[in-house]
C-alpha cells in the first residue's frame, strides 16, 4: 500500500515534469524594449523633425513594426523614421517560441524654434497682459516682477518662463516652477514672483505648461508685455513709462494726458497738408523707486518729417529748464536718418524724482518722400531714450494729403 502510493505519487510527479519540458518555451518569456531617440518617451520634437528608433529583444526569433514605420524583422536594431508632422506613436511586435512582447513609445510634436516645442492641446492659462502696458505684471522692489494667471483647467506637472529681448530674436528659459509651489495666487488665479534676466534692458516673457514630456505656450496672445525692470539702488530710476504725444497741428492745439499711454485725438486738426507743422511732446516719467540724476538722451526719429525754416533746433522747450531743475543739450540733427538727438541733464542739486514728469516739446514739418511728391503719404515719430523705446514712445502713423487735395469730409 505504502509502496502503491508511492509509486503513484511518483508516477504524477514524473507526468507533470514530462509535460512542463516539452511545453514550448518554458523560462523562456520574450521581451522587447522600445526606444525613441535613446530614451522611453514621451518625446518633444519640432514638426517635421526625424527620429531614431532603436530596439531590442529577448527570447525572439522576428519583429515587426506595427503600422509599417520599419520593414526590418531582425530582433535588434535601429532605424530613422520619416519625417514626423503630428502626435504619433511608434510601436513594435516581437515574437518568440514563448509568445508574444509588444513596447510602444510616443513622440509628441510642437512647433519649430524656441522654448521645446508645444505638444498636446491648448491649456486654459494665460498672463495677464497687453502689447502695451503690463496690467497685471507688477514691478516690485529691485526688479522683481510678479506674474499673474490663470489656473489651468488640465493637469499640469510645472511652468516655465521663456524670455527674449523685444524683438524675439532669440528665447532662453529663465525660470521653471512646479505647480504646487506656485498656489499663493487669488481665487482662481495663480502667482510666481521671479527675477528678470538682468535689471536694464527691456524684456518680453512667454508661459508654458509642462505635462508628461509635452510642452504648451499658454500665455493669452503668445507674448507679455515688455518688461522694464526697475534697476536695484542704481540711482538710475526706471523710465520705461516714458511716452510721447502729438500735441498741436497747425495752430490747432490736442489735448493729451502728460501720463497717459494712448495719443490724442487729432480729428480737431484733420485733414493734415503736407508742409503743416506738428508739435510733439516727449514726456520723461521716472517710474522707478530712486531719483534720477544722469543726463538722459533722447533719440527722436522723425519718418517724413523735417526741421521747420523757423525755429533753430526744432523750438526745443523743456519745462524743467523754466524750473532750473535741468538744462537742454542739443547734439544734432541727421538729415540722412531724419534723427534729432538732444540731452535732458538735470542741474546740480536736482534730479529726475519718484513719480515726477519732465516734458520736452519740439516741433517738425511734414514732408513727402522724394518718390510720393503730390500724393498722399504719412508719418511718424519714434522716440529712444537712453537707447530704448516702445510702444508709449511711438506715434501712428498719420495720414498727410497733398496741397489742394480735397479732404475725406470733401470726398463724402
Amino acid at each position: 500500500s505504502s509502496s502503491a502510493d508511492y509509486n503513484l505519487s511518483n508516477n504524477i510527479s514524473v507526468v507533470g515534469l514530462v509535460v512542463q519540458s516539452n511545453c514550448a518555451g518554458f523560462g523562456n518569456t520574450p521581451t522587447v524594449d522600445l526606444k525613441i531617440n535613446g530614451v522611453d518617451g514621451p518625446v518633444t520634437i519640432s514638426k517635421g523633425a526625424s527620429t531614431t528608433l532603436s530596439w531590442t529583444s529577448t527570447n525572439t526569433t522576428t519583429c515587426m513594426a506595427q503600422d509599417g514605420w520599419t520593414n526590418s524583422t531582425s530582433t535588434a536594431g535601429s532605424v530613422s523614421s520619416e519625417p514626423v508632422d503630428s502626435n504619433r506613436s511608434f510601436t513594435i511586435i516581437c515574437t518568440g517560441p514563448g509568445g508574444t512582447a509588444t513596447d510602444t513609445v510616443r513622440v509628441e510634436v510642437g512647433g519649430a524654434g524656441c522654448c521645446g516645442g508645444g505638444g498636446g492641446n491648448p491649456f486654459n492659462s494665460h498672463v495677464y497682459n497687453s502689447s502695451t502696458v503690463p496690467v497685471g505684471v507688477n514691478m516690485q522692489p529691485c526688479g522683481t516682477i510678479l506674474m499673474t494667471w490663470d489656473r489651468p483647467t488640465t493637469n499640469v506637472d510645472r511652468f516655465r518662463i521663456y524670455y527674449s529681448g523685444v524683438n524675439f530674436e532669440n528665447w532662453a528659459k529663465l525660470n521653471e516652477v512646479s505647480i504646487g509651489y506656485a498656489t499663493s495666487g487669488p481665487g482662481n488665479k495663480l502667482q510666481l514672483e521671479f527675477y528678470p534676466p538682468n535689471q536694464v534692458d527691456i524684456f518680453r516673457y512667454r508661459l508654458y505648461t509642462y505635462f508628461q514630456g509635452a510642452e504648451t505656450m499658454a500665455t493669452k496672445d503668445s507674448l507679455g508685455s515688455p518688461i522694464a525692470p526697475v534697476k536695484c539702488d542704481s540711482g538710475a530710476g526706471d523710465l520705461s513709462s516714458s511716452n510721447k504725444d502729438i500735441i498741436k497741428i497747425r495752430n490747432i492745439a490736442l489735448s493729451y494726458n502728460r501720463l497717459g499711454s494712448q495719443d490724442s485725438n487729432i480729428s480737431p486738426a484733420l485733414p493734415i497738408i503736407e508742409g503743416n507743422t506738428v508739435e510733439f511732446a516727449i514726456n520723461l516719467v521716472n517710474s522707478g523707486t530712486t531719483d534720477m540724476a544722469e543726463p538722459i538722451l533722447v533719440e527722436d526719429v522723425m519718418a517724413n518729417l523735417v526741421q521747420p525754416t523757423s525755429g533753430v533746433g526744432f523750438g526745443l522747450v523743456a519745462d524743467c529748464v523754466s524750473t532750473s531743475k535741468c538744462k537742454l543739450e542739443l547734439l544734432g540733427y541727421d538729415a540722412t536718418f531724419k534723427t534729432l538727438r538732444f540731452k535732458v541733464v538735470p542741474t546740480a542739486g536736482h534730479s529726475l524724482a519718484p513719480g515726477e514728469v519732465w516734458t520736452v516739446t519740439f516741433t517738425a514739418k511734414t514732408q513727402a518722400p522724394s518718390n510720393r511728391r503730390n500724393q498722399p503719404f504719412r508719418f511718424q515719430n519714434k522716440a529712444y531714450v537712453n537707447g530704448l523705446s516702445g510702444p508709449l514712445l511711438t506715434t501712428p502713423n498719420i495720414l498727410v494729403l497733398p496741397v489742394g487735395a480735397p479732404s475725406i469730409e470733401e470726398i463724402q
